[in-house]
């Protein structure tokens, strides 16, 4: 076992690598009751298509999120929502873009639960049958979100933001997609990726980190794992958008928009988390709240709520993607066009901004929740845990800033509305 010391914050998260290539990560407080655990696999909606010990597989689209589902039901007829609720705990899981996570939270039991945690997680039960009667709950579910525009605009967007990248997909699918999943395809995909050396575990709260080592050591220590060889095949990904603009009409009382900007990366020299903060800081600045942009809006009566910012990637691209209310959705689209055409950050915005993140990270750590996703978020984006992120915020300056303004290409963008008749 090793410490991974956060010296600015005076933290520490204890790292440990099993022989079987399970990683373990645990972040110690001791002034809360709770524990937070999560079990997850560098494995989520995107990877359709890989080499299985040379033996070329594709999956239909969703089967990420369909495969997270499955590990509920085991074979003895017990699920873990029951189990973990017979522990006072509580359980859940979930699937995004590039991971997937089993998760728990208790102030009891604890060895019972992560012991319980590993063994559903890594003990499948598949039959033709049961994923039969899955097909059923999750069409149920895609059919759902069809009449929730707010849950599925992001989707939309990212539909025609992308030509090849499966970012294009849902996470859940579609109904034809799920209808072909196969046992075969489930157990391809979990033999692949649900592997110890794919797969880490998180635990934030009060544990003792030596104890709790030992806990997962002994359970791993009876099992036997098969080490296959997995290749995931790449995609190319051009910097055009597949659509740029696309209008859908819907029971909404206020017309909602998705406005995406797709940034190529592979001319961009800056290590990635540097890049990523100096992303965050250009377009919070340009749009949240405390923008001159969202006060002009407020001002002449242009938008009906904040703008929400959301950010993502893929190898090639960063995407950033503004989604707001208003029935006047072409004056601030307009507007935004206008901020972007002339983008100025000035040395005092920068420097209060570098402010506000370390204020951010301290914070997190005082939360055991947020604390476990910086932990996971580092390990899915970087495959590391960045303990010097205070020196990175220190460093970053308004020289570099401004040339990655000069140089950041902004000119691909996507446009999707859905308003009413």
């Amino acid at each position: 076992m090793k410490e991974i010391n956060f010296n600015f914050y005076n933290k520490k998260v204890y790292y440990d690598k099993l022989s079987n290539g399970l990683e373990i990560y645990i972040y110690q407080n001791k002034e809360v009751k709770d524990i937070y655990t999560t079990f997850t696999t560098k494995y989520g909606s995107t990877i359709n298509s890989f080499k299985l010990n040379n033996k070329s597989v594709n999956v239909p689209n969703g089967i990420a999120h369909f495969l997270e589902h499955k590990l509920f039901e085991q074979e003895n007829g017990i699920d873990p929502m029951n189990f973990y609720s017979k522990t006072g705990s509580n359980c859940n899981a979930m699937t995004s873009y590039d991971y997937t996570s089993y998760v728990f939270s208790c102030n009891n039991s604890f060895k019972k639960n992560i012991d319980y945690l590993l063994d559903y997680v890594q003990k499948p039960y598949f039959t033709d049958k049961n994923i039969e009667k899955e097909k059923g709950i999750i069409i149920q579910e895609i059919n759902m979100y069809k009449d929730m525009p707010e849950a599925t605009i992001y989707e939309k967007l990212c539909y025609n933001l992308f030509n090849n990248h499966n970012l294009k997909h849902p996470i859940i699918g579609s109904v034809d997609e799920i209808k072909q999943i196969t046992k075969e395809d489930i157990y391809n995909c979990y033999n692949a990726f649900y592997n110890p050396n794919n797969m880490f575990i998180t635990i934030t709260g009060n544990v003792d980190p030596i104890k709790t080592i030992e806990i997962i050591k002994n359970n791993q220590i009876k099992k036997e794992f098969i080490n296959n060889n997995v290749i995931i095949n790449e995609v190319k990904e051009p910097n055009n958008v597949y659509k740029d603009y696309e209008e859908k009409i819907s029971n909404v009382e206020i017309p909602i928009v998705a406005y995406g900007i797709k940034i190529p990366i592979s001319n961009i020299k800056l290590d990635m988390v540097i890049l990523n903060y100096y992303l965050n800081i250009i377009f919070d600045l340009l749009f949240d709240t405390t923008s001159i942009f969202f006060e002009e809006c407020i001002n002449e009566g242009l938008l009906d709520s904040v703008i929400d910012i959301d950010y993502n990637s893929t190898d090639e691209h960063k995407i950033i993607v503004f989604e707001f209310k208003s029935k006047k959705y072409n004056d601030v689209i307009n507007k935004i066009n206008k901020v972007l055409s002339n983008i100025k950050i000035d040395e005092n915005d920068l420097e209060r901004r570098k402010k506000s993140r370390i204020i951010k990270l301290i914070y997190r750590f005082d939360s055991i929740t947020a604390v476990n996703n910086l932990i996971i978020k580092n390990i899915i984006s970087y495959n590391k845990l960045y303990e010097n992120s205070y020196e990175i915020i220190n460093n970053l300056n308004i020289s570099e800033l401004n040339d990655l303004i000069k140089n950041i290409d902004i000119s691909n963008r996507s446009i999707y509305v859905i308003k009413n008749k």
